[in-house]
């Protein structure tokens, strides 16, 4: 299982209405849903077409010790990898000229 967690700060530049304070939290959470899902998705398209751009592999083995065998035993062990994504998201204002 490899677990990848995110951060994200940002602010509300544009609305169509006027976005109050206490939706902040409200919105926040829906980005970081739509972030993990949309991440999670890409991670596993990319396991799935043997791509590593990541260095998932590459990691691994710099952690090992047998480099050639280890390499090998990771190339077989990526292609039933899981992920967990962890999405933190901040927003710190709407940005909105009142």
């Amino acid at each position: 299982m490899i677990n990848y967690s995110l951060e994200f700060d940002g602010v509300i530049e544009e609305a169509k209405q006027k976005v109050k304070q206490e939706e902040i939290s409200e919105y926040a959470k829906i980005a970081e849903e739509v972030s993990a899902k949309r991440l999670k998705s890409l991670l596993n398209k990319l396991r799935d077409n043997n791509l590593d751009p990541f260095g998932f592999g590459l990691r691994y083995r710099a952690r090992s010790f047998d480099n050639d065998h280890e390499y090998k035993k990771w190339s077989n062990m990526y292609q039933d990898v899981e992920f967990t994504v962890n999405v933190k998201t901040t927003i710190r204002s709407t940005g909105v000229i009142e």
